[in-house]
């Protein structure tokens, strides 16, 4: 299945980066929650993942990835959902700073 989504966020803890809060993204889903996608990221560029989607029930569920478009490597990648909310841990600049990513993503199935 082939998803296109729109989602807004904001940043906890990286109050001194420049960072996009807009992102539009494209996601495809097998029969197997194998999930694939691209989208516009927090640092300006574009990225691409592959991973797992893992669905709890209708509201909640985990995606686990990889994802390239930060800092020229491969990092993993985490994003817990609850119905169009979702949160993602952050790491900010060269100190590896810490924060948090929560958002709202509007989705078309």
């Amino acid at each position: 299945m082939l998803g296109l989504a729109l989602a807004f966020s904001y940043h906890l803890g990286g109050a001194a980066y420049e960072l996009n809060y807009l992102h539009p993204h494209i996601r495809y889903t097998t029969e197997d929650s194998v999930i694939a996608g691209v989208y516009y990221n927090s640092e300006y560029n574009v990225s691409t993942y592959v991973g797992v989607n893992l669905q709890y029930d209708d509201d909640w569920s985990l995606d686990v990835a990889l994802v390239t478009g930060y800092a020229d490597t491969i990092l993993p990648y985490a994003r817990v959902t609850y119905k169009d909310f979702f949160i993602a841990p952050a790491i900010y600049g060269n100190d590896n700073e810490l924060g948090l990513v929560l958002g709202y993503e509007f989705t078309i199935k």
